[in-house]
């Protein structure tokens, strides 16, 4: 049998505990990578970032739509280069001497964001972070929110989905898938 003051000493602790575990719910924490692309600071979630890379030399593709910056070559494939301002409708930043390129994808390289320079990577807790429609002057759907310090949160997941990004002209997105029954390689187009 417990004693009425040890009893009173364990609902305290247990209620201690629950506070604990819902304070540490609530304070969950986004690890991200963080960048500059010209005079505007982005961040993703690092799990969306495969690699941060040095940008060596792209290729311009006639015809491609205006987000799609060019081409590369990433671990022997062709990797499409997104210029993130003009996925996110900011006028005048077309020209810039991009220095790097953050490899995204989930299951493998699937296009790269380039950047004008790394900042390195933040914690941030989600609590804390504004709602995408505080970011003025841009197309938000690709912008999941804001930090304190105006750093627009890229949605990883949406541009991974985005089937506009790349515009509906027929191989503007060209990917490597292999074939797992036959085990060669083939190209996919992808709209």
């Amino acid at each position: 049998m417990i004693a009425p003051d040890d009893r009173t000493i364990l609902v305290a602790r247990a209620a201690e505990l629950a506070r604990q575990t819902i304070s540490q719910s609530a304070g969950e924490l986004l690890n991200l990578v963080s960048f500059r692309v010209g005079s505007d600071v982005f961040a993703i979630e690092s799990r969306f970032v495969r690699e941060v890379v040095r940008l060596r030399q792209f290729t311009v593709v006639p015809g491609a739509p205006t987000v799609v910056r060019g081409v590369t070559t990433y671990q022997g494939e062709i990797l499409a280069l997104i210029d993130l301002p003009s996925a996110l409708g900011i006028e005048g930043e077309r020209l810039r001497d991009a220095l790097w390129v953050l490899v995204v994808g989930e299951n493998g390289a699937e296009f790269g964001i380039t950047a004008d320079e790394l900042r390195g990577s933040l914690e941030v807790g989600v609590d804390s972070l504004l709602p995408a429609s505080a970011v003025a002057g841009r197309q938000t759907r690709y912008v999941r929110a804001t930090t304190a310090d105006a750093i627009a949160v890229l949605d990883g997941g949406v541009l991974l989905a985005s089937e506009s990004l790349f515009g509906s002209a027929p191989g503007a997105r060209v990917a490597m898938r292999s074939d797992h029954q036959s085990g060669t390689q083939q190209k996919e187009s992808v709209t």
